[in-house]
Order: structure tokens, then C-alpha cells, then sequence
């Protein structure tokens, strides 16, 4: 028992070591959380309010959240298969693109066609995340716990951060054109995500 816990320990760097490597990585990944958690607030947070907003009945505000939920969980388990052979960075690049073009689409579209692109958005808006995961769990292996936590956590935070943001500007100058501000504030993300290790 002891020689496999010496054999364990050697092969995983200290704590220290990792919390000095992982900066490097995460830095760009929460930026790229914090800059894409403004359209993910709106969708996920708002998207019920800024239906019934705009006159939709409750029952189709409620619908169109699970719509966009359903998608994202077709969209997170799709995401698995075509990272392993685009790249991750590329993945999470695809999705931030497609979730701005949904998401403006879906603001200049009314009835069967705005379901149409809350699809889409829920395709495509959550694909960063489970692509983030992935980078950090490659370059970790040794501590993919504590990288793991450190990643949930800063997201977390960051998500909770820019919900009250949201909010905030949605009061003051209404849910839809903070909407619009969001998708295409979502775009700085992409440049951002260009330093991110591909693999």
C-alpha cells in the first residue's frame, strides 16, 4: 500500500506547482466566461420575462425556456463528438459564433421561426462550456479535481456576477436592446478564445 501511495504521489505535481501552471490557462477561459455569461444570463435567467415582455403568453415564455434547455442538452452531448476532432478551442469558437447568429435572428423573428431559433441557441450557446472542461481536464490530468473545482467555481461566480449586471441594465434600459447588446458583446469572446489551446 504504501509503495502505490508513493508511486501516486510522485506521479501528481504538488498543489502548488499546478495553482502556478493553471493561471495561465484560466485567465482566458473566465474572460471568455465573463464576456459570453451576459448572453447566456439573458437566455437561461430572462428568457421568460423578455417573452412575456413582448407579448407572448405565459404558457409560450415558459415553453420557449424548454425549448432552449432541451436543445442545450442535445447540443452539450453532440459537443463531445466533434470536439475530439475539430479541437476544443474550435468547438467553443463555432458555438460562440452560432449563438450570436441564433440569438439575433431569434430578436427579428416572431412565432414558429423564433422557436426555430431558440433552437439553435440552445444548440449552440452552451458549447463552450463542456469545451472548457475538456481543455482543462487535458492539460491537468495529474489534478483534473483540483483544476476541475477551480474552473466550476470562478465560472460560478462570474455567472452570478453578470445576472445581477443583467438585471441591472435590463431595469434601466429594458430586456430587449441589453438582448442585443449581449449577443454582440458575445463576439469579443472569439478573439479571446484564439489564445486557447486547440487540443
Amino acid at each position: 500500500v504504501s509503495s502505490v501511495r508513493h508511486t501516486e504521489n510522485k506521479s501528481s505535481p504538488p498543489v502548488r506547482q499546478v495553482l502556478k501552471e493553471l493561471p495561465a490557462l484560466m485567465v482566458t477561459i473566465v474572460s471568455a466566461v465573463f464576456i459570453t455569461g451576459f448572453l447566456n444570463a439573458n437566455v437561461v435567467n430572462y428568457l421568460p420575462t423578455f417573452m412575456a415582455s413582448e407579448g407572448a403568453a405565459f404558457s409560450l415564455a415558459g415553453f420557449s425556456l424548454s425549448v432552449v434547455e432541451l436543445s442545450a442538452t442535445v447540443g452539450t452531448f453532440v459537443v463531445g463528438f466533434f470536439s475530439d476532432r475539430l479541437g476544443q478551442r474550435n468547438v467553443a469558437i463555432t458555438g460562440t459564433i452560432g449563438s450570436v447568429i441564433f440569438s439575433i435572428g431569434f430578436l427579428w423573428t416572431r412565432g414558429w421561426m423564433q422557436i426555430l431559433m431558440l433552437v439553435g441557441i440552445g444548440l449552440t450557446v452552451f458549447i463552450p462550456n463542456p469545451a472548457f472542461l475538456a481543455m482543462i481536464q487535458t492539460r491537468f490530468q495529474a489534478n483534473r479535481s483540483l483544476a476541475n473545482g477551480i474552473y466550476m467555481s470562478s465560472s460560478f461566480i462570474l455567472r452570478s456576477l453578470v445576472v445581477v449586471i443583467v438585471g441591472l441594465l435590463a431595469d434601466r434600459y429594458g430586456l430587449r436592446p441589453v438582448f442585443t447588446w449581449s449577443a454582440a458583446a458575445s463576439l469579443l469572446a472569439v478573439p479571446v478564445m484564439l489564445f486557447l489551446p486547440n487540443r
